[in-house]
């Protein structure tokens, strides 16, 4: 009864309904004994001027009628104020929270990569996911790639696990219901009648939930929100690489790997430059260089424009430890833009660019490219990257960049399991007084205090805290099958390792029989010994090659 009694003294324009009803308030009353007239009638006069407010809310608007404001937004009073949390003198403060929070990074209207288009079969569809959805691309008859939740409307199986009719159409491989390119279902086998059949494919229900796609920058694109709000333009396409292919150089174009860490945290690490010559010693670093990094805030965090840094790096020692004298200063621009590209643009000309895609909680899609203008550039590099950007040869550039992820990915995704299972933003965690971190707190207040909570679909799951190094280190599932060029070197592989061991024995038999009979000749031992040896080096050649496709361990301590 006195939680109603400060209610009584609110005028009627100030006055905001508690959260009980009229009716729970009156079962109240009717339920205690009370001898007080004067506290009756108070409550009478509150039940009176509840309903009247409820009443009043019910009632269609006239056009006529002066309209006043919303309940909700009027004047509260304090003490109901205080039950929310906040003191009348945070009002403003609370509003002005509210108005922040709406201008925060929304997830679902947005672009985002999802596969390189080199790297896809047209024959075949393929499984990814995006914010926790299982999605499945294809390419439908009109050569037009799609994108589908991966689900029959059947019974829930994977269309990602069906095929590609010669119609156009993707088929479901558990009961064989069809599916055009705008998700309708066209064929129902289980339906023999012309009317049921129709009446069938023409419900609602039968159809696949789609989602908008574009091919731009040599990358498949998908629209994860309501496709009516979808925009022709990637929001997070870079400016500097949406030019024809001839104007650009590309380093074995674009790479592509799932790793066992949060977007959030690859963004922070594609962003850090201090621990390449720690993490990747003798990669592409060397932990002996003593760097000097000035970092300076070009533009804060913005919930749509990201945010952009200026690194300037000095080299004050060299590998041998020797004083570098009139060292120059080298610089950079480091640019994040939402939802998941990084930018650096180096003052060589050099740029490397990165898409951190959030796939599911704990788990994240890179897709990395460097590039660099064609114009001015030295001939001989403009071969060099000619022939080892081939199709055939991109898997040699690969195996260095998996070397570089595997340096850091057992400790990234121990260090986000670490953030993911203690409350509180990681900036509260972590301690980082050097200039070198400059960009590492941009990205982290950008995702707490400028973006929504990532909207994961229901039933995702993140990697369990204790994945072995195989899993964190595993290439061949988060690589080679996704790689047409690693894939074939796998391949080859086999045919290698076979044809070396072959030929070496084969050479050795001939050259014992021919021993054997009094039939040889120096040169003709020599040359079954050449033989041998070179298919036993082709095979272990080989073996070690598709090692290396499909997992090498990577142990800090062991890099001198």
């Amino acid at each position: 009864m006195q939680s109603v009694l400060p209610l009584a003294s609110a005028s009627a324009a100030n006055f905001r309904p508690a959260r009980r009803s009229t009716h729970a308030l009156l079962n109240n009353k009717c339920g205690r004994q009370c001898h007080d007239a004067r506290t009756d009638s108070l409550i009478c006069t509150v039940l009176a001027q509840n309903a009247a407010v409820h009443k009043a809310r019910l009632q269609p608007i006239s056009a006529a009628a002066p309209v006043a404001p919303p309940l909700e937004t009027a004047e509260a009073p304090a003490e109901t104020l205080h039950q929310n949390g906040s003191s009348p003198s945070h009002a403003t403060a609370a509003s002005s929270s509210r108005e922040s929070q709406t201008a925060k990074f929304q997830w679902l209207t947005a672009w985002y990569p999802v596969f390189d288009v080199d790297s896809l079969d047209p024959a075949k569809p393929h499984a990814v996911q995006l914010l926790g959805k299982r999605l499945v691309v294809w390419r439908d008859a009109s050569e037009t790639w799609q994108c589908f939740e991966d689900l029959c409307p059947h019974r829930l199986a994977p269309l990602s696990e069906g095929r590609l009719e010669t119609d156009g159409t993707l088929t479901c491989a558990y009961h064989g219901w069809r599916f055009d390119g705008s998700g309708q279902c066209t064929y129902i086998p289980q339906i023999n009648e012309d009317r049921a059949q129709n009446n069938a494919c023409s419900n609602q229900r039968s159809c696949v939930k789609s989602f908008p796609t574009q091919v731009k920058n040599k990358l498949l694109w998908v629209w994860p929100g309501d496709p009516k709000t979808a925009t022709s333009t990637p929001t997070c396409a870079p400016e500097d690489h949406n030019v024809p292919d001839d104007s650009l150089l590309w380093f074995a174009h674009w790479f592509v790997r799932d790793v066992p860490y949060s977007a959030e945290t690859l963004n922070e690490n594609v962003l850090d430059p201090s621990h390449v010559q720690f993490s990747h010693h003798k990669v592409i670093g060397h932990r002996s260089l003593n760097t000097k990094y000035d970092m300076e805030v070009l533009s804060k965090p913005e919930a749509s424009t990201g945010f952009q840094v200026q690194q300037n790096t000095t080299q004050l020692t060299d590998k041998k430890g020797k004083e570098v004298k009139d060292a120059a200063t080298k610089t950079a621009t480091l640019n994040f833009r939402p939802p998941c590209r990084a930018l650096v643009n180096f003052s060589t000309g050099l740029s490397m660019i990165t898409y951190s895609v959030p796939t599911a909680p704990g788990q994240a899609r890179l897709f990395f490219a460097l590039t660099r203008p064609a114009e001015g550039a030295p001939k001989m590099m403009k071969l060099a990257l000619k022939v080892f950007g081939h199709p055939w040869l991109r898997w040699r550039a690969h195996l260095n960049q998996n070397e570089v992820l595997d340096g850091d990915n057992v400790f990234l995704h121990m260090q986000d399991n670490t953030l993911a299972q203690q409350e509180g933003p990681a900036l509260q965690r972590y301690f980082i007084p050097a200039q070198a971190d400059v960009a590492v707190r941009c990205v982290r207040q950008w995702f707490s205090s400028h973006a929504e909570a990532l909207p994961w679909a229901a039933g995702s799951s993140r990697l369990p805290p204790s994945a072995s190094r195989e899993q964190l280190l595993d290439r061949f599932n988060s690589h080679t099958t996704q790689c047409p060029s690693c894939m074939m070197a796998f391949k080859l592989s086999a045919w290698v390792m076979a044809a070396g061991a072959a030929s070496a024995l084969l050479a050795t038999v001939f050259a014992t029989a021919s021993f054997a009979a009094g039939n040889w000749h120096a040169a003709r031992l020599v040359a079954c010994a050449a033989v041998s040896a070179a298919g036993a080096w082709a095979a272990v050649w080989a073996q070690q090659l598709r090692q290396k496709l499909v997992f090498k361990d990577y142990v800090h301590a062991e890099h001198h």
